[in-house]
C-alpha cells in the first residue's frame, strides 16, 4: 500500500538515505540539484523537513512504510509569485523501469493535485540537459521547454547545462 504526504523531521533518516542513494545514481532522477552529499550543509535537510519552512515542502511517497520517492516544492508567498512553484530533487527508487515509472507517475499526479489545491497555476522544473528520460517524463505532464541555462551548475571544474521546463496546471 502506498501513501504520499509532506515529510517532516520524523522522516529525516529515510530522506537522507534516499537523497544519498540518488546522488550515487542508484535511483531514477527526474529533477536534481544535489550532486555531492559532502557539500550539503548539515542543517539543510533538517531545514527542508522542518515545519518552519513555509516556502519549501518535501513530498514523500511511501510503499509499505518505506520511503521510495521524494520531490521538493518551492512556492514563494510573495504577492505576484504565489501562483507558481518550482519542483526540485524529484527521484524514485530504482525497482525496475515499469514499477519505478508507476511510482513517479503517482508522485507527479499527487504534486499537481497538491499544487492545484493551493491555487498554484504554473509548475516549473529544471533538468540536466542530458537527462532525456526526464524530458520524456515531464512531456507526459504537458511541460514545455522554457529555455536552456548554460553552465547552470558548477561541480569542481565541470559545468552542467539545464533545461527549464514549465507547465500550466491551472484547474
Amino acid at each position: 500500500m502506498s501513501t504520499i504526504h509532506e515529510l517532516n523531521l520524523n522522516d529525516l533518516a529515510d530522506y537522507q538515505r534516499l537523497v544519498t542513494e540518488a546522488i550515487h545514481n542508484e535511483h531514477f532522477v527526474y529533477a536534481w540539484g544535489l550532486y555531492d552529499e559532502s557539500h550539503i550543509p548539515p542543517d539543510y535537510l533538517d531545514h527542508l523537513l522542518s515545519q518552519d519552512s513555509p516556502v519549501e515542502k518535501v513530498i514523500g511517497l511511501h510503499v509499505d512504510d518505506e520511503l521510495v520517492g521524494v520531490a521538493t516544492l518551492i512556492n514563494s508567498h510573495v504577492y505576484g509569485l504565489r501562483h507558481k512553484a518550482i519542483l526540485q530533487n524529484m527521484c524514485v527508487k530504482m525497482i525496475d523501469h515499469y514499477a519505478s515509472q508507476e511510482l513517479a507517475d503517482d508522485l507527479m499526479k499527487y504534486i499537481i493535485q497538491y499544487c492545484q489545491e493551493r491555487d498554484i497555476e504554473i509548475l516549473m522544473t529544471s533538468i540536466a540537459s542530458n537527462n532525456i528520460s526526464a524530458k520524456i517524463f515531464y512531456r507526459n505532464y504537458n511541460f514545455e521547454t522554457l529555455g536552456v541555462e548554460k553552465h547552470a551548475r558548477k561541480l569542481g571544474t565541470r559545468y552542467i547545462d539545464e533545461h527549464w521546463l514549465v507547465s500550466d496546471i491551472k484547474k
